[in-house]
């Protein structure tokens, strides 16, 4: 088995995880693979913290405007995936810093250690900076190429 090939096939296929292409590059069959696997994620990450936080399960428990903020984020992400409109994009970008923020007010679990909480820290960051791109993407979407479509494969 060819390692180069594996990879290329099951980890990193350019259309379908085009996540370092420039924005202006991109089809719009890319963007929308590269919004939808984002707005799964993060529709899922939501819809769980608004169920902890409606069930009362975690550090959450009982705070009716975290699990309203977390279905209104849940919603724009469906939204996203199925319209790719901006503005969705731009509700979705409010998650990392509003969870930093979070975090920074009602403090960190206790249990965390230090490290574990500049790790929590900087994957927000990170994932902060990368919602500039999700909302460049949904702006640039009507005006990018339309791609070939794929064809389907139809059983024998």
């Amino acid at each position: 088995m060819d390692l180069q090939e594996f990879v290329r096939k099951y980890v990193w296929n350019d259309d379908k995880t085009p996540y370092l292409t420039k924005v202006g590059r991109l089809t719009q069959r890319k963007a929308r693979n590269e919004l939808f696997v984002f707005c799964v994620l993060i529709a899922t990450f939501f819809f769980v913290t608004g169920m902890a936080a409606l069930l009362g399960t975690t550090m959450v428990a009982g705070s009716m405007g975290v699990a309203l903020y977390s279905f209104a984020v849940c919603s724009a992400a469906v939204i996203l995936a199925g319209t790719r409109h901006p503005v969705s994009a731009l509700v979705c970008a409010t998650a990392p810093p509003a969870v930093l923020l979070y975090l920074l007010v009602e403090g960190f679990p206790p249990q965390l250690h230090l490290l574990d909480q500049l790790l929590i820290s900087a994957i927000l960051l990170a994932l902060w900076a990368y919602m500039a791109r999700v909302v460049r993407i949904a702006r640039a979407y009507p005006y990018l190429e339309e791609g070939v479509a794929p064809t389907p494969k139809w059983p024998s």
